[in-house]
């Protein structure tokens, strides 16, 4: 719902030997408008305008600590309305669901150890929240640098609590013509995450990674406000899927340095669940400098899917199925996502630059279109500022290094 532009964060521009305590600290602004549109609505049971556009922000803060630690904020505010959310519940929620609010808020701590064991983790918190839904988190990861094959190693695992209306009773959220029994065991959803990562440095041109990613999730993994509208029988569920699923997702991506003016960026990636959806999405990127200072990077990405055993259109449901779904996005489907972006680094070489207590590092705009064979597109227009926030001592560091 919320489309992100990835923060292209930069190298410092102080060598490792500086102590964390006197490097800048590091500011990300992001800011996008997203639109979309369909006519396959979940809500509705699989048709109905899927209309939404959302306004978001997002604020990015790493501050160096002592010993070689950092500790970061990733802060982001939504503002959203859908057409099909204000269906929810007519009887009771509809004014305040058509235009909700999502906040979300996360800490992470970074630690390097520089030792000859060299390898480094971080700690991450984090909370999320919005009309419908709530959530926290919590994450640990470590990371080993092989100097010898010039490569990283490293594991992350991630744990995630969702409630579904954590404001009031979960029957709320049921759609006002639903008539089945309110018999939802749990209003929560669990996940936990641990990704296995591998890095390294081929040679000054080839740079490639691999992750294999082992995700458990438990709890009430449907949406409870969906419909389900059956050909047997008259009256209508809400989605039921199983309790537990196990998700493997397997990611390669490599960068090809194929000039001083052009970079190749290419990544496929492998999606499996035990719900029997089977998914394959290949990514192409070539960012081009197109002056020292200036480049453009046009994307593409195809994505193709075998559905989820548990889908079927509205209507083609039998009323004895244990389980059932008519979410679109769980269905067959091929899609294209296209677009490109321009990226401006400052040139900063004159004394009044330099001696700027606030520096920007990089300036950056996107324009991506979404489009599947269902009929559902999107577009995004995302922006953002990256910028280093000198404190009194590392002026003259900063200068020194042009």
């Amino acid at each position: 719902m919320f489309g992100n532009l990835k923060a292209q964060q930069q190298d410092s521009v102080f060598t490792s030997a500086i102590p964390s305590e006197q490097k800048p600290v590091q500011i990300d602004f992001m800011a996008s408008y997203y639109t979309q549109d369909g006519e396959h609505s979940a809500v509705l049971g699989g048709e109905g305008q899927e209309d939404l556009k959302d306004y978001g922000g997002k604020i990015i803060i790493k501050i160096p600590l002592r010993n070689n630690k950092t500790l970061s904020f990733n802060n982001r505010i939504s503002y959203f309305s859908s057409a099909s959310t204000d269906d929810i519940d007519p009887s009771t929620i509809s004014g305040a669901s058509r235009n909700d609010l999502h906040v979300e808020v996360n800490a992470i701590i970074d630690k390097e150890v520089t030792t000859k064991r060299q390898f480094s983790y971080n700690i991450q918190l984090g909370a999320a929240n919005e009309a419908h839904f709530a959530s926290v988190n919590a994450g640990l990861g470590f990371s080993k640098s092989i100097d010898k094959w010039q490569a990283e190693i490293g594991v992350k695992s991630h744990f995630i609590m969702d409630t579904w209306g954590p404001y009031y009773n979960l029957s709320k959220l049921y759609p006002s013509d639903y008539f089945g029994p309110d018999d939802l065991k749990s209003n929560k959803r669990y996940s936990w995450q641990t990704a296995f990562f591998y890095n390294q440095i081929f040679n000054q041109r080839l740079q490639a990674s691999l992750s294999v990613e082992l995700i458990q999730q438990f709890g009430l993994l449907s949406t409870p406000f969906n419909r389900i509208y059956f050909s047997d029988m008259s009256l209508i569920d809400i989605e039921r899927l199983p309790d537990y699923k196990l998700r493997l997702p397997i990611s390669l991506k490599a960068n090809y340095y194929a000039s001083n003016w052009l970079i190749i960026r290419s990544s496929y990636r492998f999606y499996w669940d035990n719900f029997d959806l089977k998914a394959h999405t290949f990514a192409l990127e070539l960012p081009l400098k197109v002056h020292r200072f200036f480049s453009i990077y046009p994307f593409y990405r195809y994505h193709y899917q075998y559905g989820n055993q548990y889908f079927e259109a509205k209507g083609d449901h039998l009323s004895s199925e244990t389980f059932y779904t008519s979410d679109y996005d769980l269905s067959d489907l091929q899609s294209h996502h296209m677009g490109g972006g321009v990226k401006w680094i400052p040139f900063r070489k004159t004394k009044k630059h330099l001696d700027s207590r606030v520096n920007i590092k990089a300036v950056e705009m996107r324009a991506a279109y979404y489009r599947r064979n269902d009929g559902f597109h999107s577009w995004i227009i995302s922006g953002g500022v990256s910028m280093a926030i000198l404190r009194n001592e590392e002026k003259v560091r900063f200068r020194d290094r042009f």
